[in-house]
């Protein structure tokens, strides 16, 4: 299966269901090529990310981006919504933050939340390329 119409198809599900603005971005060349097991985690950890966006954030325009930087592969997902103080304690519980995280440490990657109230969150997922491949 092809990740970037996976997380491409959760963008335009999760985005259309909540009334979003959805935003796609591809670099060049940038497609990932991963394991199916690897593949799964950053899709489940996308549309976690885009289920809070749409749930949580009051955003009117969540979108992801796919690129690559060296060695790494990263998606990123944005939306224009309330944000919160990352460094309190997560509002609600809101253990999605540390199930991708739990998430993204099984294929060797990581996840970094940037948000700030009323400035909207962004979530990354890095991982390496060949990490889980062999």
């Amino acid at each position: 299966t092809d990740l970037c119409a996976n997380l491409r198809g959760a963008l335009d599900q999760i985005a259309s269901e909540h009334n979003l603005k959805a935003e796609w971005r591809m670099d060049a060349g940038s497609a990932p090529e991963c394991s199916p097991q690897v593949a799964e985690q950053v899709y489940n950890i996308t549309r976690e990310a885009l289920v809070n966006a749409a749930s949580h954030a009051n955003a009117t325009q969540v979108g992801v981006q796919v690129g690559r930087n060296n060695a790494d592969y990263f998606v990123t997902v944005e939306d224009d919504g309330q944000g919160f103080d990352v460094s309190q304690p997560a509002p609600g519980g809101h253990f999605g933050l540390r199930i991708m995280q739990a998430r993204a440490k099984h294929i060797g990657g990581t996840v970094e939340i940037q948000s700030m109230p009323g400035r909207g969150t962004r979530v990354t997922l890095v991982w390496t390329l060949d990490a889980g491949a062999h």
